[in-house]
């Protein structure tokens, strides 16, 4: 009789296929890291363009009260938006 295998398989370890999903179960760990990089991106994104769209207000706001002229804004707005 050989020890740690049962009906051919493999039974300890990461090596048996009678866990839940069999072969497949080393994909929940990736798809979990895949999600989670995924969020980290997505909210980093975010931020960056809401610092971008208060910019473009404060901006807008400073050409409103005639603190900067119309040619300065849009060159100010051009540079901030790439």
């Amino acid at each position: 009789m050989m020890y740690g295998y049962r009906n051919g398989f493999d039974c300890g370890g990461f090596g048996g296929y009678d866990g839940f999903l069999g072969q497949w179960s080393f994909l929940i760990p990736l798809l979990i890291i895949g999600i989670v990089i995924y969020l980290v991106f997505k909210l980093m994104n975010q931020d960056h363009r809401q610092n971008k769209d208060s910019l473009i207000n404060e901006l807008k706001m400073k050409y409103i009260n005639g603190e900067i002229s119309e040619q300065e804004y849009l060159q100010k707005k051009k540079l901030i938006s790439k």
